[in-house]
């Protein structure tokens, strides 16, 4: 096994672990009812605030850990396509 093999298992690792971790701490408020996005403009009781409020105070752990994922998928993909360039 290469160096670069061995350094993107543990990576691979590190961001399962990561992912997994913050799906087990986070409260999700699972209760007996299914909660859609908390913004709904015709209520008109509601404001873009709110939104702001339930992404990042409420589940922003999540939004991070989802963003890190995102960036390593956007580099793997770099990186794929640029192996395969004569």
């Amino acid at each position: 096994m290469s160096r670069k093999t061995a350094a993107a298992l543990i990576l691979a690792i590190a961001l399962g672990a990561l992912l997994l971790g913050t799906a087990a701490t986070v409260d999700w408020d699972a209760g007996e009812t299914i909660h859609g996005i908390p913004f709904d403009p015709a209520e008109g009781e509601m404001s873009p605030g709110d939104l702001n409020h339930a992404l990042f105070e409420e589940y922003g752990a999540v939004v991070i850990v989802m963003g890190v994922l995102m960036f390593a998928a956007i580099l793997g993909g770099v990186y794929l396509a640029k192996e395969d360039a004569p």
